[in-house]
C-alpha cells in the first residue's frame, strides 16, 4: 500500500472490474494512471476511509443499506494486467495459408476484411444450410437477434453455462419468462443480516467465491454469526468456509441434494410444519397436490422419508428430520441452494424440489428469505 501511495501517477479512477463472476460488476476498483496507463489498483476507499471494522462506525440502516467498500476479490485486483498482457487479441487474426486448425498460426487482416468474411460466411451458410443453420451462441443477445430479424435467418441456442438449470425451473414452476430469474433474486447479504434468524447453504464457500463484491457475503455471515444467528454450510468438500464461517458443517454425496430436499418436504408435510396459509394464496393446487403426493409416496408408492434420503446422499435421517424442523420454526430461515448444486444431468429438478420446499415454507418473496430459491 505504500508503494501505491507514493508512486507519482497522473490521475487517479474509480472504475469497476470487467470480470465476468456474476457481480454485474459491482465491485470498486481504484485505479492509479501514468500516462494513460494503469499502473496499480487498490480496493474502494470512497466510503469510511481507513476503517478496519466498517460496521462499528456505521447505523443500522446504513449496514442494511450496504453504504461500504465495495471491495474487489483477488480477481479483480490483478484484472487491470490483462490489458497490457502481450498475448491479448488487439486485431482481426485469420488462420495463416497452409496452416491447419490448432497450429496457432495466424496472420493479421484488417477490420473490413473481418467483416466482409464473417458476412460472407454467413451468407453461404444461409444459402447452402437453410435459415436455422445460423445459432446464436452461448446465450440470448438481444442486438444479435435482432440482426437476425432482419436478415431472416439465425435461431436462438438453448441452454446457459452458469444457472441453466434454474431458468427451466422458473419458466416451469414461476410461469415466468425462463430468463427472467434474476428478477426473482434477493440473495442480498443485508436482507439476510437483517432479517434471517438461520443460514444454510448448499454447494457454495462463501470464503472463496467472487460473485461479488468479493468476499462481502463472507463478511456479513461473519456479522451475522456475531449477532447469534446459526450458519450450516452443505458441501461434500470441508471448505475453508465450512471451518471459519460455519457452526455446522455437513458433508452430502455429490449430485444428490434432490433427495435431501424432498425427504424435507417429506417431514414438513407429515409434522404439519408447511405454510398452509401461503400455499393456498399462491401456489397453484393441482400441481401443488401432484408434488406433495410423490413426495408422500402416494403416486409410486416410495415415500420420499428421510431414511429413503439417507440411502441416497448419505446424510443421516436424524438430521434432515432436525433440519426440516429448523427451517420451519427459526422463520425466516435464509435458504441458498447455490449453481453448482444443479450443475448436473437433471439439475432442473434439483433446483424444482428446492423450489417446491421453499413454497410450502412460505418463503418465496419473503424478508430473510431468498426471494429465489437459488442464487
Amino acid at each position: 500500500m505504500t508503494v501505491v501511495q507514493n508512486m507519482e501517477t497522473d490521475r487517479v479512477v474509480y472504475t469497476t472490474c470487467m470480470c465476468n463472476c456474476g457481480s454485474n460488476h459491482e465491485c470498486v476498483l481504484k485505479a492509479h494512471v501514468r500516462e494513460g496507463r494503469v499502473v496499480a489498483v487498490e480496493p474502494d476507499d470512497r466510503y469510511n476511509t481507513g476503517i478496519g471494522r466498517e460496521d462499528e462506525v456505521l447505523s443500522e440502516r446504513e449496514l442494511i443499506q450496504t453504504k461500504l467498500q465495495r471491495r474487489p476479490c483477488t480477481k479483480g485486483m490483478v484484472f487491470h494486467k490483462y490489458l497490457y498482457h502481450p498475448d491479448r487479441l488487439l486485431y482481426p487474426l485469420r488462420r495463416a495459408p497452409n496452416s491447419s486448425r490448432g497450429e496457432g498460426r495466424f496472420v493479421r487482416i484488417s477490420w473490413d476484411e473481418a467483416l466482409n468474411t464473417i458476412a460472407s460466411k454467413l451468407t453461404e451458410a444461409r444459402e447452402k444450410y437453410g435459415p436455422c443453420s445460423v445459432i446464436t451462441p452461448y446465450m440470448p443477445n438481444a442486438s444479435l437477434e435482432r440482426l437476425f430479424s432482419f436478415w431472416g435467418a439465425g435461431v436462438d441456442s438453448w441452454g446457459w453455462c452458469s444457472w441453466d438449470a434454474t431458468r427451466l425451473m422458473v419458466h416451469m414452476v414461476a410461469g415466468t419468462e425462463g430468463w427472467a430469474c434474476a428478477q426473482h433474486a434477493s440473495g442480498s447479504p443485508s436482507d439476510m443480516l437483517a432479517h434471517s434468524k438461520l443460514i444454510v447453504i448448499w454447494g457454495f464457500d462463501p470464503a472463496m467465491g467472487s460473485s461479488g463484491p468479493g468476499y462481502q457475503f463472507a463478511w456479513f455471515l461473519k456479522l451475522a454469526r456475531e449477532r447469534g444467528k446459526k450458519v450450516i454450510i452443505f458441501d461434500p468438500r470441508y471448505t475453508v468456509g465450512a471451518e471459519v464461517l460455519a457452526d455446522q458443517w455437513i458433508p452430502i454425496r455429490p449430485g444428490t441434494d434432490h433427495a435431501m430436499f424432498l425427504a424435507m418436504a417429506y417431514v414438513l408435510f407429515t409434522e404439519e410444519l408447511w405454510d398452509k396459509a401461503f400455499v393456498d394464496r399462491y401456489v397453484e393446487p393441482n400441481g401443488f397436490e401432484v408434488w406433495k403426493n410423490y413426495v408422500l409416496g402416494i403416486e409410486d408408492g416410495v415415500a420420499k422419508t428421510p431414511e429413503w434420503a439417507e440411502r441416497e446422499c448419505a446424510v443421516p435421517a436424524r438430521t434432515i428430520h432436525e433440519l426440516a424442523r429448523l427451517v420451519a420454526t427459526e422463520r425466516p430461515a435464509w435458504l441458498n441452494c447455490h449453481w453448482g448444486v444443479s450443475r448436473k444431468s437433471h439439475g432442473e429438478e434439483t433446483v424444482r424440489a428446492f423450489a417446491g420446499l421453499q413454497a410450502i415454507l412460505g418463503y418465496w418473496g419473503t424478508p430473510g428469505a431468498p426471494a429465489r430459491p437459488s442464487l
